[in-house]
């Protein structure tokens, strides 16, 4: 299949325009028909990066977006990424990029968002109002175009483990930036962390190991020199040890970007949607499409009408049926969260 993608590629790169780009990569991804099982997929994959002595600079080099991403050819104008997925999903996004994705193996809910401005903070922080406008199952063979700019806003849930996506889009596309957006109504654009604020972050470590408090003058120097987006970034890279500290030395950085933050008038908004996110339902233990789709869908908060509507296509099982197996066989459940967990579920259950 690798051989049958990089083939049908050819007519974007002979008639390359970023304006049409679109629309041509979601023709060429509806003539792909994903054939052939997924064990000979992930053969067929192994053996390509196996041979490649040189793989096509890659867009993701680690599993920033994906588990793992994989570039199967990247011109600098465009790129095809292969995205494996086993349990974490997107949240709701816009893009830096434009071109077209593809389901290749597995099953998803896609579900795109309507966002209204409802007050500007800073150019890369903003107020917004959601509205959930489509929820559909794409299956093998579905495909979705990403125009530019903000009119494709989505969230991605990966039903199947594994799910596999293919993706044609556009590279070094300046014009746009990637927004993620918070149902505590927070927006802000998404970056990768710069080699500055890496280096800065690591020579803060060296610092702490021998003066502590030099290095505390040195890291809030350093802070001050990211905007407000680019403190959620260094945040969230830091809250996953993105860059490998030391236990003491991540904990002092967390602290004190975390106070960094608690001084923005957006601090109540990214807070309280972590603090909302730790009480969901586990939906990264559950391993069936259905029961997946049901947990997410009591963590979405969607009606029991809409829920049956969308689990029906996945299941012929009656709901009652698959929340017993979903509380019963799945560790959807965190001991620390337990009470809040058990009420969604029981205020779901009594919507039946």
């Amino acid at each position: 299949m690798i051989s049958e993608i990089l083939n049908k590629i050819n007519i974007l790169e002979s008639s390359w325009d970023l304006t049409t780009f679109p629309q041509k990569a979601l023709d060429v991804l509806k003539k792909l028909k994903p054939s052939g099982s997924f064990f000979e997929f992930e053969t067929e994959v192994a053996q390509w990066l196996l041979q490649t002595q040189t793989l096509p600079e890659q867009v993701n080099l680690y599993n920033s977006f994906g588990e793992p991403p994989i570039t199967l050819f990247n011109n600098k104008k465009f790129a095809v990424d292969i995205y494996f997925w086993r349990k974490n999903d997107t949240l709701i996004h816009s893009h830096a990029f434009r071109g077209a994705f593809q389901v290749l193996f597995g099953q998803s809910l896609h579900e795109k968002f309507e966002v209204q401005q409802s007050e500007h903070i800073h150019s890369d922080i903003q107020f917004t109002d959601l509205k959930s406008t489509e929820r559909k199952i794409l299956t093998a063979g579905h495909c979705q175009m990403i125009p530019p700019s903000q009119v494709l806003i989505h969230k991605v849930c990966h039903l199947n483990n594994p799910t596999v996506t293919l993706c044609i889009r556009s590279v070094n596309d300046t014009e746009l930036s990637q927004w993620h957006y918070l149902p505590t109504g927070l927006s802000f654009k998404k970056h990768n962390l710069t080699e500055e604020t890496i280096k800065r972050i690591l020579y803060f470590e060296f610092l702490y190991k021998s003066h502590p408090d030099s290095s505390i003058v040195f890291l809030d120097n350093a802070l001050k020199r990211l905007p407000d987006s680019g403190l959620i970034d260094l945040y969230e890279g830091l809250f996953i040890n993105e860059m490998g500290l030391g236990q003491e030395a991540l904990s002092v950085a967390l602290d004190e970007v975390e106070q960094k933050i608690l001084l923005k008038k957006w601090s109540s908004r990214y807070f309280q949607a972590l603090r909302e996110s730790s009480v969901l339902l586990n939906e990264q233990t559950v391993t069936k499409p259905e029961l997946k789709l049901l947990a997410h869908s009591i963590n979405s908060r969607y009606s029991a009408k809409e829920t049956q509507a969308l689990v029906s296509e996945i299941s012929s099982k009656p709901l009652n049926t698959l929340l017993h197996d979903l509380t019963m066989g799945c560790p959807v459940f965190s001991e620390e969260h337990y009470e809040q967990q058990a009420l969604r579920v029981d205020q779901f259950r009594q919507s039946l």
